[in-house]
């Protein structure tokens, strides 16, 4: 039944528009929040034709306010952003950002606190020190999402992580298990953490894919051969992650790995340099995708792959793989923090260790990746299903009402 709660949420470069990536998420939990609330404000830090948005969805108002950001364009393409990502701190200009929107971001609360009272205020996005001035300045609940640890210079990440969540007001929502142990091993209080998994709707997996053989006509990919798909639109992917996986792509097909591999960028990500790696007659694809071309894909590939160069970073894990996995799709990975709390070896993909050893995964999953189908469906629906995610947050919210 809906009650008469009014939340409020804040992030980076959210619209109802489906996007490329990780905000997908925001987008389709909100309807399953607005079916049970009776008001949902947003503010996002996006440049926008329009300042603000309104539709009813379920009954709930909701309500989108854009705030233009001052020194960076979120919402505009970055060039060759995937070659010039670092290692995982905040680029500064990012940080300077958020924390110079703090003050706009506490008037719009002021503002809106006067207007129609609100009960709780969710950061989507980690805001960094404005984390703190929002949970100073209000009178509800706040609390603030934490997607993946990528810290290389831990010293100074674990600062910033501590400064960004340590706020006696602040209740941090970490995605996976990995990264809540981790918040308290850089000293957040066990008891200001809330872990919640993201999740993805289920039960598209039991349908196959319509017309996946003109689809793979489409994109040029021979039928008959295993279709193993890598995406630059995961959140931890860098330069180092594609040219490791597409060494170890071209290794296997030398060894004789009957496959294709189809590497999909977003078109923001694709760098001149990454088109003289395109090699259809020898089963290597790179090529910038849609949207659209990206859901076909996911739909018609047998594996998804997905190496990362670093152990020490904690991944939520990727939305990409619960989409894949949603849909039956076994994954091939490395040892990255948390992987484990979704991949299990033989079951529902494998974890390689080094370069060697994701080679041979290749070759393992080839045959079996059939069988793995109902096992990766499985786990989507028991701990990464959006409807049980929707319903803690929901209890998160009230809570902190």
């Amino acid at each position: 039944m809906k009650d008469g709660t009014h939340i409020v949420l804040i992030g980076l470069n959210f619209s109802l528009e489906r996007q490329e990536g990780d905000k997908n998420f925001w987008i389709e939990l909100l309807p399953l929040l607005a079916a049970e609330i009776r008001r949902i404000t947003v503010f996002s830090l996006k440049d926008h034709p329009v300042p603000v948005e309104e539709k009813t969805i379920g009954g709930c108002r909701v309500v989108i306010n854009y705030l233009p950001p001052r020194l960076i364009q979120i919402g505009e393409r970055k060039k060759k952003r995937l070659i010039k990502r670092g290692d995982g701190f905040p680029a500064a200009w990012g940080v300077v950002e958020k924390f110079l929107s703090g003050k706009k971001i506490t008037a719009e609360l002021k503002r809106l606190a006067r207007e129609d009272p609100y009960q709780c205020i969710h950061l989507m996005d980690n805001m960094g020190l404005t984390n703190r001035i929002i949970a100073r300045a209000a009178d509800t609940g706040v609390s603030v999402s934490a997607m993946a640890y990528q810290g290389k210079n831990r010293l100074v990440y674990n600062n910033y992580l501590r400064l960004s969540y340590r706020h006696p007001k602040l209740t941090v929502v970490p995605y996976s298990e990995s990264f809540a142990e981790e918040l308290i091993r850089i000293g957040i209080p066990p008891e200001r953490i809330r872990q919640i998994r993201w999740g993805v709707a289920v039960g598209e997996g039991n349908r196959p894919p319509a017309e996946a053989g003109r689809h793979r006509s489409w994109f040029s990919i021979p039928s008959g051969k295993t279709l193993y798909l890598w995406a630059g639109y995961i959140q931890q992917i860098r330069r180092k992650e594609f040219l490791l996986a597409y060494r170890c792509a071209r290794r296997a097909l030398e060894k004789g790995l009957d496959g294709v591999f189809f590497f999909a960028f977003k078109s923001e990500e694709m760098a001149e340099e990454f088109y003289r790696y395109h090699h259809p007659g020898r089963g290597i694809h790179i090529q910038v995708t849609t949207v659209e071309e990206f859901r076909i894909l996911k739909r018609i590939a047998d594996v998804f792959y997905s190496p990362f160069c670093r152990e020490d970073i904690i991944i939520a894990p990727p939305l990409t793989w619960l989409e894949v996995m949603s849909l039956g799709k076994p994954v091939v990975t490395t040892a990255a923090g948390g992987a484990g709390e979704i991949i299990d070896n033989g079951k529902t993909g494998f974890i390689a260790r080094g370069e060697d050893d994701l080679l041979a995964g290749l070759f393992k999953i080839r045959g079996r990746y059939p069988e793995m189908a109902r096992d990766c469906r499985k786990i989507i629906e028991d701990k990464y299903n959006i409807a049980k995610t929707a319903e803690r947050y929901l209890d998160l919210f009230r809570r902190r009402g």
